[in-house]
């Protein structure tokens, strides 16, 4: 087991333009807690918390003026989000894998906390979605509970007031309903009716998509994925089929409808059962049907292969790194010794694509992976749009139910999907124009004809109108002009 130096885990996790920090956890503890209160449970590390970017920057001077000298020029959102680093002991004996998924759990609690928090701001609407509100809901013994739970578990918050009390709660049962399937009923035991809850927490204007096989994650949890190994967040528990607690959970139900509560999660079944670069993800539920007429299965296999292969990428290393990497492997290239690859299966006689080997479509498969890490779903869209074309060109015009054509569309419709998501919270569209935005990008994502640079071309207008904000510098791009011959590309 390679252990994890502090430096390569502040570059997974660290993102001061997001207002994702990491501070020591006793520093931490200094920074949560208000001038003259004493801390709210001591002995207990701290989860995550949540601070208002006023507060975070006038404790921090007390703190640390000269990290402040160097935040405070940054554009900051209005709440930041404070996680503890795990110390030398931690680092050194925590598998790197297990370590990467709790701290991705624990930021995707304190992202929707703060996207909890940030629409209330915005709505003013605490009537509805208030600590009221929730007593009403679960009752004031569920409330006593909540706090006590989320005390222990190091929400620190839970204690400030009623209103971070009820931030904190809906936080965490979205956490455990993604990172912890079938496990909310057994945490927070006197809440009666989740179906409530759930339809709550949708309505307050939380991206929350139902979790079910092949379908997408919340856009906080894919956009706070610290590696690509990390796997999917959702292990499901081997829990008894007469548990009395969760009972009414209408995800353990469906569950038990489908399979059982035994059954492995289906947010777990595209994950890795390994820690290593190497190992590929599960396949999805598509497996290959009938030969289709003209197309060889071996093809279809290779290039499904091809393409899962680019999904298992990892984050690319600084620069620096790769040039060291780069220049170890040049030298130390003629003494390693290198085992002979397998010969490939033989496809049938006189089967031309017996011997194709799709690299193209592992790279552009790749670069979606990589695009869509970096919120740039446009771009993703672009590159699936192009590796769909490659394989045409490779096998012809495929049937409707070709597994190749069905795993391009599928992550097309996940591309489109966030990105449709992140259009909506953005510009806080009702829902009706909300539908119709998603029918539309879903047909200019899956535009194929002559129309698909011009569909590309609208995809990417509306991905840079909504990276622009109101302090949004523009400069002039000469090497765009240059290449245009001098002309005005518009």
């Amino acid at each position: 087991m390679r252990p994890v130096t502090a430096a390569v885990f502040r570059r997974w996790v660290l993102g001061p333009a997001e207002g994702v920090f990491l501070f020591h956890p006793r520093a931490l503890e200094r920074l949560q807690r208000e001038p003259g209160r004493s801390a709210a449970q001591s002995g207990v590390e701290i989860c995550y918390h949540l601070l208002a970017r006023g507060c975070f920057l006038e404790r921090l001077e007390t703190e640390n003026p000269e990290a402040l000298s160097v935040i405070e020029g940054l554009p900051l959102p209005e709440w930041i989000l404070l996680l503890p680093m795990p110390g030398a002991p931690a680092l050194k004996s925590t598998p790197e894998r297990t370590l990467l998924r709790d701290y991705w759990a624990r930021r995707f609690e304190g992202e929707v906390a703060r996207a909890w928090q940030t629409a209330r701001d915005d709505n003013q609407d605490a009537a509805r979605f208030g600590p009221a509100a929730l007593a009403t809901l679960i009752g004031r013994t569920a409330i006593t509970e909540a706090q006590d739970v989320l005390l222990r578990e190091g929400v620190a918050g839970a204690a400030e007031s009623e209103t971070a009390l009820c931030r904190s709660f809906a936080a965490r049962v979205v956490r455990l309903r993604y990172c912890a399937p079938l496990t909310r009923g057994c945490c927070f035991p006197a809440v009666t009716d989740w179906a409530a809850v759930d339809h709550w927490l949708e309505a307050s204007g939380l991206d929350l998509p139902v979790p079910c096989p092949g379908g997408r994650l919340p856009q906080a949890l894919e956009r706070g994925r610290p590696a690509a190994d990390c796997g999917l967040p959702g292990v499901r528990l081997p829990l008894p089929a007469d548990l009395p607690f969760g009972g009414c959970d209408p995800d353990r139900q469906a569950a038990g409808q489908s399979g059982g509560t035994t059954a492995s999660s289906p947010l777990d079944a595209g994950a890795p059962t390994g820690a290593g670069p190497g190992d590929q993800p599960t396949a999805p539920a598509l497996l290959p049907g009938p030969n289709p007429p003209g197309v060889p299965t071996n093809l279809q296999a290779r290039c499904l292969d091809a393409l899962r292969r680019g999904t298992a990428i990892r984050r690319r290393p600084p620069g620096l790194t790769r040039l060291v990497r780069a220049l170890e492997a040049l030298l130390l290239a003629p003494w390693k010794v290198r085992p002979r690859p397998p010969t490939p299966a033989r496809g049938r006689a006189g089967d031309r694509w017996s011997r194709v080997r799709p690299v193209r479509l592992q790279s552009l498969s790749a670069a979606a992976q990589s695009a869509e890490w970096n919120g740039r779903f446009a771009a993703a869209l672009g590159s699936l749009r192009t590796a769909r074309t490659c394989y045409v060109r490779i096998a012809g015009e495929p049937a409707p139910d070709d597994p190749v054509v069905r795993f391009l569309e599928q992550r097309q419709w996940t591309a489109a999907e966030s990105l449709a998501d992140r259009i909506i919270v953005t510009w806080r569209l009702p829902a009706a124009a909300a539908s119709d935005l998603r029918a539309l990008l879903w047909r200019l994502a899956t535009e194929h004809a002559t129309a698909a640079a011009l569909a590309q071309d609208l995809l990417g207008y509306l991905e840079i109108a909504l990276q622009e904000e109101h302090n949004t510098y523009y400069r002039i791009e000469w090497r765009t002009w240059l290449s245009g011959g001098g002309c005005d590309p518009n």
